[in-house]
């Protein structure tokens, strides 16, 4: 036990406070306070409409680019181009520059081993031609091959496109594998067969999406780029620990004594299905939702052998964050148990929400309200970096 970097997460200890109120202390303000304050903040970093407007003209111009590929070089087959990322979601906030995703998938891999430097060519062709005024606004920014991606930006206006370049045939013939090993070698195909899981993710969210986890995405993106420990929370643990918290847990009916008095009739044991599923659909306010994913996040449930959140996405039990390292995992954990100690004192909540600005530093000490914040210490031990030092003994016998 003594290599193991923090304790194994016992649920029996560590537990959802959201079902436990008399355990979570109170904060100042009140939840109508609360709930105004969420909606201000939400209507502070959402997009204004010229800026929409400006951001859907350069996609329109994006995806004719795009469309021109195939209509140029009919040997360009794409099997599907979708946008992917926050603004299709409805969820982007501002930021400088905006960022709009794309994702163009071939159906074989030797369509994109052999056509990856003809898009090159084509889209280099087409944006450079001075008579051509569809493309003006566009420029190509980078085209990575090894990556498979590339990053066009408007000249007019503060925003770039990426778009990823994917595969939807995930597992390889081995005759297709043969064809073209020099470029073949060139292209990261770990890093693109992946993307598949990115339209995946795209429309799980869309599918459950609600005014409310929407506007949930939107207040954890913006405390991602303000606080330097949620840098590495990626967008995909963000959107599932919000529907998490926004969707209350099933709750056995108190009237019930026994699983006896359930199985009188079929007709007893579909209604009581039926109430189930009711109280599955029933989602909590958003301040309480909000305030129950610092609870899950400050009693580690993202740690090594906790709990965790199943990846919707898997048919076998997968933890979600298995994409970041304990170093990161164990960082997100630290930041969130100094924001939710902050946030029960006076103006606290509203500086983590980002209402109100102040220079103050969490990572060192703070002054809220005459009561002194220690940020939380990590506990993370890198036995890989660790070096057995030998023991001194300067004690001399006189």
């Amino acid at each position: 036990m003594e290599d193991i970097p923090y304790p194994y997460y016992n649920q029996i200890y560590v537990l959802d406070h959201f079902y436990l109120r008399h355990n979570i202390p109170m904060v100042n303000d009140n939840p109508i306070n609360q709930l105004e304050k969420i909606y201000k903040r939400t209507e502070q970093i959402s997009i204004q409409t010229e800026d929409r407007t400006r951001i859907d003209n350069f996609i329109q111009n994006v995806r004719n680019l795009l469309g021109s590929i195939i209509l140029t070089d009919q040997r360009i087959k794409f099997s599907r181009i979708e946008e992917i990322g926050p603004y299709r979601k409805n969820v982007m906030i501002k930021q400088k520059p905006f960022v709009v995703h794309f994702l163009a998938l071939f159906d074989e891999k030797h369509l994109l081993i052999n056509h990856v430097e003809s898009i090159r060519k084509i889209i280099t062709e087409k944006i450079g031609q001075n008579n051509n005024t569809i493309y003006s606004d566009l420029k190509l920014d980078t085209f990575n091959i090894s990556n498979a991606h590339f990053i066009i930006k408007s000249n007019e206006f503060d925003i770039k496109a990426v778009i990823l370049i994917g595969l939807t045939d995930i597992v390889f013939r081995v005759s297709t594998c043969k064809m073209v090993m020099n470029a073949d070698s060139l292209i990261n195909f770990n890093l693109v067969k992946q993307r598949l899981n990115i339209l995946q993710r795209t429309d799980w969210f869309l599918g459950i999406a609600t005014y409310e986890l929407r506007i949930l995405v939107k207040l954890f993106q913006d405390i991602k780029h303000r606080f330097q420990g949620f840098q590495h929370f990626n967008e995909w643990m963000i959107e599932a620990l919000l529907n998490y918290c926004l969707n209350s847990q099933p709750q056995i009916d108190s009237k019930v004594e026994s699983m006896d008095e359930i199985n009188v009739h079929h007709k007893h044991r579909r209604k009581f299905r039926k109430e189930s599923r009711q109280k599955c659909s029933k989602t909590i306010k958003l301040n309480q939702a909000f305030l129950r994913a610092f609870h899950l996040l400050s009693s580690g449930i993202f740690l090594p052998d906790s709990v965790s959140i199943c990846d919707p996405l898997m048919t076998t039990w997968m933890p979600i964050q298995n994409d970041l390292d304990e170093k990161l995992l164990d960082l997100i954990c630290c930041t969130a148990q100094t924001l939710l100690r902050i946030m029960n004192y006076e103006n606290g909540f509203d500086f983590v929400i980002g209402l109100i600005q102040d220079e103050r530093n969490i990572e060192n000490v703070t002054i809220w309200d005459g009561i002194i914040v220690q940020p939380s210490i990590s506990v993370f031990i890198d036995h890989s970096s660790n070096t057995i030092q030998p023991i001194v003994n300067n004690d001399h016998d006189s």
